[in-house]
């Protein structure tokens, strides 16, 4: 428990460390003062003040190491808090640029949507909503890949009728693997924008998806406003991502 000193806070670990630090430098001192002030008679062995600083040494090293760890797990903890806040923000915020886009359009519960991050050189979704028995959940995608690797490739927002890809014997193929295809076959269509760090302007670090097993016309992706809506939340999550470490 810390002790309030005025406006400073000092926990168990500086009393220690301080204490200790006091301790050898009066001791010190003493021992530097002995052949002024203690007789020759007195005196015990000539390695004793030595030895004694030698222990006080030791024990000033340890209690140092101690209050260094201390601080090291405190800032951990710290980290830990902030990135566990970050990503519980952008969950929240994934959530709601969901719900914003079916208000604006009045459809209800239509859509979906994941936060693709790069990872190992691949896409793979570490947000989502409205995903949690999905048999795309664990779906990976390479750089130029489907619509979201395509977005990732170009750094520009994608958007596929994933139903013509389905009917059409030459509709687009997306480059998707057999695999991939029956893992996301349910969908109609999907918009995906890039999501880019905003203190590089240049790095991107994933990709924002918003889908629905409706057709392309049904989900209004292809309108102006949808559009540039969802590229106003890839920015903030670029925005609130970049501040996490994702790797």
């Amino acid at each position: 428990m810390p002790r309030s000193l005025g406006r400073f806070s000092v926990t168990r670990g500086d009393w220690i460390f301080y204490s200790a630090l006091f301790v050898t430098a009066t001791v010190s001192l003493l021992f530097d003062a002995s052949d002024y002030i203690v007789p020759d008679q007195l005196r015990v062995s000539p390695w004793l003040p030595e030895g004694f600083l030698v222990l006080f040494g030791i024990g000033l090293i340890t209690t140092g190491y101690v209050h260094y760890y201390q601080i090291a797990s405190k800032q951990t903890e710290i980290v830990g808090l902030r990135d566990e806040r970050a990503r519980l923000t952008i969950q929240q915020f994934l959530e709601l640029a969901v719900r914003s886009i079916e208000k604006t359009r009045n459809k209800p519960e239509i859509y979906r949507a994941n936060i693709m991050l790069i990872k190992n050189n691949k896409l793979a979704i570490h947000f989502h909503y409205r995903m949690e028995n999905a048999s795309d959940r664990s779906v990976e995608l390479e750089k130029n890949q489907g619509c979201a690797g395509q977005a990732w490739g170009s750094g520009e927002q994608k958007c596929a009728d994933l139903r013509r890809a389905q009917q059409d014997a030459g509709g687009p193929s997306w480059n998707l693997t057999s695999e991939q295809i029956a893992m996301t076959d349910h969908l109609g269509a999907i918009l995906s924008s890039p999501i880019v760090d905003i203190n590089t302007r240049d790095r991107i670090l994933g990709v924002l998806n918003i889908d629905s097993d409706l057709s392309l016309r049904e989900t209004d992706f292809l309108d102006i406003e949808v559009s540039q809506l969802v590229m106003g939340y890839a920015s903030l999550f670029g925005m609130l991502i970049a501040d996490v470490i994702i790797a």
